[in-house]
């Protein structure tokens, strides 16, 4: 009887590991910040105040579970669009440190900003340098820390040749 009383915990445990967990809908959208330096995001936020509102309106009353930002120049700078559109509590991945100091188009980088948890953050890079890892900032607490960065395979027909930056 005990034998047979672990066979029906194993194949529940079974069943429940196969059994498909439904998928979680979110909402996603991506925004082109044009060339986003800490500089033109405050000189912008009038606008992006307006953004938000829009945003907003699109989605019955909330802001988009993630947003993806292009062209940023640091996180300080994707943490200011984030604030400025309306997000409170949300984190911010940025791909790069970045130092709004950078000219385009060598400092333009990713963000994503989210109302999900982030847990970590990993920047994949054709050439991969760990000086410059991506960061993630919570916007409720003020936490920053750091991802990890991962060389990605390139393959030759596509890849840059060496030295070559753009």
């Amino acid at each position: 009887m005990n034998r047979c009383f672990a066979w029906r915990i194993a194949l529940a445990c079974c069943f429940f590991c196969l059994t498909p967990l439904p998928a979680i809908a979110f909402t996603l959208a991506t925004w082109n910040a044009e060339q986003a330096s800490v500089e033109s995001v405050t000189r912008r936020e009038p606008t992006l105040r307006k953004l938000g509102d829009a945003l907003r309106a699109q989605g019955d009353g909330k802001l988009p579970d993630v947003l993806v930002l292009q062209e940023i120049t640091s996180y300080a700078a994707a943490a200011r669009i984030a604030r400025a559109i309306g997000y409170a509590d949300a984190n911010v991945a940025t791909s790069d440190a970045g130092n709004d100091r950078e000219i385009w188009p060598f400092a333009l980088e990713v963000a994503i900003i989210t109302s999900r948890p982030a847990v970590s953050v990993t920047s994949f890079q054709s050439r991969a340098d760990e000086r410059f890892p991506p960061f993630r900032l919570s916007l409720a607490t003020g936490d920053i820390g750091f991802g990890t960065v991962q060389a990605v395979k390139v393959p030759a027909a596509v890849a840059l040749r060496d030295k070559e930056t753009i």
